[in-house]
């Protein structure tokens, strides 16, 4: 092994990208592949009502139309792939059109046309928070509940000589991957299918399309092409994973789908978006005491990015030896892209939250903000993280 210390490495991957020959989704081509085309919602809340595409059948090349698919997928609302009754969130699927050439496809999402009657839209996740307002058909805007506690926290903060008290909010953010989202499916035989995509976890495709056409297809084979980029972004089920699939099985030929640099910003699960509400307690001499935080997880229409939160939580002290901890979170529906991982998926957001608060402190105390962090930071190991070994209490689990 020594042998490979500080060698230089060649990435056997590399040539293929510097030569131009890899081949993305959209490089891949089938004789007689169909196009896929969405049209999406402009509007973040609504009861949809009726759909007619009856001028979309007409244009040459236009072979169908899909609307109103819906399938069971955990901690999907009951609208999911598409809104059937009705719209959650601008961007959301609401017919697909397949055709046999791309720009048909795309022009004849002009000729839908899309009946609905708005409903207040919910966005700001603290007026979710106190669910007066529904965002996602008629249920609770709370959609995810956890409580985290080490030690005593509220005895500490009363007996801090500094408290630090702050609202510190992290914003949404889009995973613009230089390569959209997509994915071409090969021709439906003889029970089997199999699709190419671009995907971060072809083993976990394979399973949830399975789950949902297994009454369709005895086999379903994933192949990852070249992914121009994902950070996380590219691995759990999307509503345009089980239509384009959909498609290919009713239609028996390949269909391709890729998003457009629009749509895969409306589309693609966004991240971050926490709300923290934050009580610190220090010495004197500037030791951190306590953290009491209550955080607020903009979730979006869908529950699968609440894990985020539980990890942001369990980070939240950081590497500083604070050991009195209550963090209070509260997962909440609104009426946007639904929420899930990207870049660090939790990590970078308690860092943001631990270092203000050593920053605010460090102002608060007239110290300097390194030494407040020298006098705090881990030094003996083991160390045993408080959140790692937190109790639980108050659960509530994420349901529609």
């Amino acid at each position: 092994m020594s042998h490979y210390v500080g060698t230089r490495v060649k990435r056997i991957e590399d040539p293929k990208f510097i030569t131009g020959s890899a081949r993305y989704v959209d490089d891949i081509a089938y004789p007689g592949t169909l196009y896929m085309a969405i049209l999406r919602s402009t509007v973040p809340h609504a009861k949809l009502l009726k759909i007619d595409y009856e001028d979309a059948l007409k244009i040459p090349g236009v072979v169908g139309v899909i609307t109103g698919l819906n399938i069971e997928v955990e901690n999907r609302p009951r609208n999911f792939p598409m809104a059937k009754d009705e719209i959650l969130y601008v961007g959301q699927p609401i017919a697909a059109v397949i055709a046999e050439d791309r720009y048909k496809a795309y022009d004849a999402l002009d000729y839908i046309q899309v009946d609905y009657e708005p409903l207040p839209a919910v966005v700001d996740p603290e007026e979710a928070a106190k669910d007066k307002v529904k965002a996602v058909e008629d249920t609770s805007n709370i959609g995810y509940r956890w409580t985290y506690k080490a030690g005593n926290p509220e005895e500490e903060l009363a007996k801090s000589d500094v408290v630090i008290e702050t609202k510190l909010e992290i914003g949404r953010v889009y995973p613009a991957a230089m390569e959209p989202r997509g994915g071409l499916l090969s021709v439906y035989q003889e029970g089997r299918l199999t699709v190419y995509a671009s995907t971060q976890a072809p083993h976990y495709m394979r399973k949830f399309l399975l789950d949902a056409f297994e009454n369709y297809v005895s086999d379903i084979r994933v192949v990852q092409a070249d992914t121009g980029g994902a950070f996380g972004s590219k691995m759990f089920p999307y509503p345009e994973d089980y239509i384009v699939t959909y498609a290919s099985i009713i239609h028996r030929r390949p269909v391709k789908w890729v998003a457009t640099r629009r749509e895969d910003l409306l589309s693609t699960y966004h991240s971050r978006a926490q709300i923290h509400k934050i009580r610190a307690g220090f010495t004197k001499n500037g030791e951190w005491r306590a953290l009491i935080d209550d955080l607020i997880i903009d979730l979006g229409t869908a529950t699968h990015g609440y894990y985020l939160a539980d990890i942001t939580a369990t980070l939240i002290s950081g590497p500083y030896k604070v050991r009195d901890i209550l963090v209070e979170v509260y997962g909440v529906r609104t009426n946007k892209t639904p929420l899930d991982q990207y870049r660090g998926a939790g990590r970078p957001e308690a860092a943001f939250v631990y270092e203000r608060i050593m920053d605010m402190a460090a102002d608060e105390l007239k110290m300097d903000p390194i030494e407040i962090r020298r006098r705090n930071l881990v030094t003996e190991l083991p160390y045993t993280n408080p959140p790692s070994a937190i109790s639980t209490i108050a659960v509530i689990t994420c349901t529609y």
